[in-house]
């Protein structure tokens, strides 16, 4: 508890002077704070995917009760665009469209978090850390308790942008117009959950 109130104090003290949030963390060496890091920033994708889940949720389950029992009024050529119907065989009833989208979100949402690190860093062993390091032969050997990492150049630009491009994938929301129809927007969620840096790294150098 006085750790905690401690890295509160200290969170504040920071941000009155940059205006900036911090989250403090105290460990016994640095692959500790890397790993109370990378739970954190878990935590807080979670946290945002279940509010995201609990909005979509309530848009869904309002126009279930509105449309219950009628025909799917959304466009079909929207439908078509999705590329959620097999076949290419739009279901008859909002019930089936609202479910194969409630699914393909769900999909989406449970995908397992991706961290990026740079090449050349060196975070430590503990299994946390460890899927931080870059050297391969580290992380060879306990290759399926890692969590999935993307190791990048520190100046290259172009590279961090590809690769949160590829983390894309898009879900689906279900809007009621007001003549009783339905609008269906893509939108794009990342399933990175942080991207760690370190200035001084212990295989690459300063």
């Amino acid at each position: 508890a006085e750790s905690g109130l401690l890295g509160e104090r200290l969170s504040c003290r920071l941000s009155s002077v940059t205006g900036k949030s911090y989250v403090c963390i105290f460990g016994n060496s640095g692959a500790d704070a890397v790993d109370i890091a990378m739970k954190h920033s878990e935590l807080e994708r979670i946290k945002k995917i279940h509010e995201l889940k609990r909005n979509l949720l309530h848009e869904f389950t309002g126009i279930k009760n509105i449309l219950h029992d009628k025909p799917c009024p959304a466009d079909p050529n929207v439908l078509h665009q999705t590329g959620l119907f097999k076949g290419g065989i739009i279901p008859d009833s909002l019930e089936e469209c609202l479910y194969l989208i409630e699914s393909h979100n769900l999909k989406v949402f449970s995908r397992s978090p991706v961290y990026i690190a740079l090449k050349g860093a060196f975070h430590g062993k503990s299994v946390g850390s460890l899927s931080l390091t870059y050297n391969a032969d580290y992380r060879r050997p306990f290759a399926e308790l890692l969590q999935e990492s993307h190791f990048l150049d520190s100046f290259d630009k172009k590279s961090i942008e590809t690769t949160f491009k590829e983390s894309l994938q898009n879900y689906y929301t279900v809007k009621l117009t007001e003549n009783s129809g339905l609008k269906i927007n893509k939108k794009p969620i990342s399933n990175i959950a942080a991207l760690f840096v370190e200035p001084i790294q212990g295989e690459g150098g300063i």
